[in-house]
């Protein structure tokens, strides 16, 4: 038993407990208002006018009692009563208030349309309360209405006896207005719509997460709100980031490490085939060149994967305009428009578009670049009429040392960084680098900068 309630315990907290309590809220709110509107003098407010609908049968009621011998009229008043109504016959009014305009004016309608001028009687109107209806249903007055409020009309009749009706709010609703039934249910909609958004607001902010961290190196906390699962749902998110963190940073401790050390090496072997009196041959040259290239790179993608401690306020579109004025070749561009501000390393975002527009004018002449608003952010798109890329590998040549060409040769094929090392530069920004085919031909890289990363 203690087993099963310490399992039953933290059952409040979870998020079907919530959902289910939203439901048994929602549906005893419903009965809790229909019931006080049925039931309550409240619903003549709501719903004004309402009396109109038994205003013409009260009417036809009084005529046929003055109509129709004495002997009729319990019958005639028992086939008016049920559970909403009751109308007796007294010897006096039971108030000395007047009609309320909008009940007057109801019966002078109704008089209009059925021909008996009930309106022009003496008339008196007061509002019943819960005992009174219990004291009327305990002298046999109102032996079948329910209800906690009420009203009551009478009339003076020919006779000189008063005709009293009592009713509750439930009479006038036997049916049920189109606009009564859309309000009861569009608070019931909004209720739930409130409380299901507050429940899952937290679940939007672990899918942001979760995508973010499989798309940059700039990991978004998570914050921990929400339903006990939720809640550990997010710690462990948060716990899997700093892992993962923990890991990308010992991994570009242990490449740069390697690098510096074969850089080194390098720089000592070089030295001493310069000191030499032997001729070296140019192809060791060339491997020469080409490992120290390979280490530059490998250096340079290591660096690239450490968040950026050189963080300074940068307004894209701006800095763009600027980056292709001061290239040494002219580059179309289509960046004006609202400014949008983002929190990164300007010198790796210079790397970073250098490197693609570079990347481009190797396969064609004809590179441009646009920026577009997009829902998810500022989209970048560096552009070419190029060969392109194979659909299947689009995504491959951003592994380490992918190259699509056989050849080595860094004129052609390079040493397969150029594209992983861009795409970390800019993870490490919070922006999303991704390659797609052109139609008519050529390749497009686009860069996402998402809009939750936008200062201002």
């Amino acid at each position: 038993m203690r087993q099963l309630f310490a399992r039953l315990l933290p059952f409040h907290r979870t998020l079907l407990f919530q959902a289910i309590s939203i439901i048994v809220i929602a549906q005893t709110g419903v009965v809790i208002i229909i019931m006080l509107l049925l039931h309550s003098n409240l619903m003549f407010r709501l719903v004004p006018g309402v009396i109109d609908e038994h205003a013409e049968a009260i009417t036809e009621l009084a005529f046929l009692l003055e109509s129709t011998p004495e002997e009729a009229n319990p019958v005639v008043l028992s086939a008016f009563s049920g559970t909403a109504r009751s109308a007796v016959i007294l010897p006096d009014h039971a108030s000395s208030a007047s009609l309320p305009d909008a009940i007057q004016n109801a019966f002078v309608r109704a008089g209009e349309v059925t021909g008996y001028p009930l309106a022009e009687r003496e008339a008196h109107f007061r509002n019943l309360r819960t005992h009174e209806l219990f004291e009327g249903r305990r002298q046999g007055n109102l032996p079948n209405v329910l209800g906690i409020g009420g009203i009551e009309l009478s009339f003076s009749l020919e006779s000189g006896e008063v005709l009293v009706v009592w009713m509750t709010p439930a009479a006038f609703i036997a049916r049920p207005s189109l606009l009564f039934v859309a309000g009861v249910w569009v608070a019931i909609v909004l209720f739930a719509a409130i409380s299901l958004h507050l429940i899952f607001a937290p679940l939007r902010g672990l899918e942001r997460a979760a995508h973010r961290l499989g798309q940059t190196s700039r990991p978004e906390p998570v914050h921990e709100a929400g339903s006990e699962d939720i809640r550990r749902v997010a710690r462990a998110l948060n716990d899997m980031q700093d892992r993962i963190q923990d890991l990308l940073a010992d991994r570009s401790k242990m490449v740069a490490a390697v690098a510096h050390d074969i850089r080194t090496g390098l720089t000592r072997l070089r030295l001493r085939l310069d000191a030499s009196e032997t001729e070296i041959p140019d192809s060791v040259a060339g491997d020469l060149e080409h490992i120290e290239t390979l280490v530059s790179d490998m250096l340079s993608y290591a660096r690239a994967e450490q968040p950026s401690r050189d963080a300074e306020l940068i307004e894209l579109r701006s800095f763009l305009i600027d980056l292709i004025a001061s290239l040494p070749y002219a580059v179309p561009q289509s960046c004006s428009g609202s400014p949008f501000w983002v929190g990164a390393d300007k010198a790796s975002l210079t790397r970073g578009f250098t490197n693609l527009i570079e990347n481009a004018r190797l396969y064609a002449n004809d590179v441009t670049i646009r920026c577009e608003d997009t829902p998810e952010g500022l989209a970048i798109l560096v552009e070419d009429r190029g060969p392109g890329i194979p659909e299947e590998e689009l995504t491959k040549v951003f592994d380490p040392f992918y190259r699509l060409e056989t050849s080595r040769n860094r004129e052609t094929g390079g040493t397969g960084l150029g594209l992983t090392i861009a795409r970390a530069l800019f993870s490490a920004q919070g922006a999303v680098l991704s390659l797609h085919n052109r139609e008519g031909g050529g390749l497009s890289a686009r860069i996402l900068f998402p809009a939750q990363d936008q200062v201002g």
